[in-house]
């Protein structure tokens, strides 16, 4: 189809998407208390195109110190719809998820029905994921345990080509933003010192990889793999 609309539901469910050309459309439907709907090659128009929206499973649990099996007081949960093996950080900026704050580490969330991933991130440790393959609509999945390792830290330099040190470059981990706007909006996980030195924090035992943005220079990237011991790893990113 040509373009594209959107309507919200009326009190009686019903809605109306209104100057669509003749066509095939995708469409999705969302609302927080329910798994989200989607439907490819939907003909315009279409009078009579229902969707029945699935209620959401209920995860209840508990957040842990993988070493010391303490609870973990503080920390943010981000339920996915799927079963997803690694989350790049650079897709879901402006998303944390549900903070939750408790003597311990309880949890309780709401996830999509047919099966989520719980994203879960603590300051001070590696975010992790948690499948749950077996979230079914109305349904509560109780006795879930999640156990964080220590977060690995990667203490880095930002300079141009001749050694001069960068101030004020913005660090990105994951994949780099999109044009201007996404420079602007999405926060920076570092931004250099008046020494061009940064530092992140958090991170998990496997490859990072790091974008330096300076509106005086071009883009550069580099990766560093932190050490599970606790040591920070070093990089320097130098910049054209």
């Amino acid at each position: 189809g040509g373009g594209g609309g959107n309507a919200e539901s009326g009190e009686d469910g019903h809605y109306e998407i209104i100057g669509l050309k003749d066509g095939s459309y995708y469409v999705n439907a969302y609302h927080q208390s329910y798994t989200s709907f989607r439907q490819e090659q939907v003909e315009a128009p279409n009078p009579n195109f229902n969707i029945t929206m699935r209620g959401k499973a209920t995860i209840q649990g508990r957040v842990l110190e993988a070493r010391s099996g303490q609870p973990i007081r503080t920390f943010s949960i981000m339920a996915m719809q799927g079963l997803v093996d690694r989350v790049d950080p650079g897709n879901f900026w402006g998303n944390n998820g549900q903070t939750f704050v408790d003597d311990q580490g309880k949890f309780e969330i709401q996830a999509e029905d047919g099966g989520a991933t719980l994203y879960v991130q603590s300051q001070g440790y590696a975010p992790t994921t948690q499948k749950i393959p077996d979230a079914k609509e109305g349904q509560t999945k109780s006795g879930v345990e999640i156990r964080l390792e220590a977060g690995g830290v990667i203490e880095g330099t930002v300079t141009t080509k001749a050694g001069e040190r960068v101030a004020g470059a913005k660090i990105f981990t994951g994949r780099p933003p999109q044009g201007d706007w996404e420079i602007k909006q999405r926060p920076a996980a570092a931004t250099t010192d008046a020494d061009g030195v940064f530092r992140l924090e958090s991170l998990p035992a496997q490859e990072v990889r790091m974008f330096a943005i300076h509106e005086g220079y071009a883009t550069a990237s580099a990766s560093a793999t932190p050490s599970s011991s606790g040591a920070p790893a070093t990089v320097q990113i130098v910049m054209g």
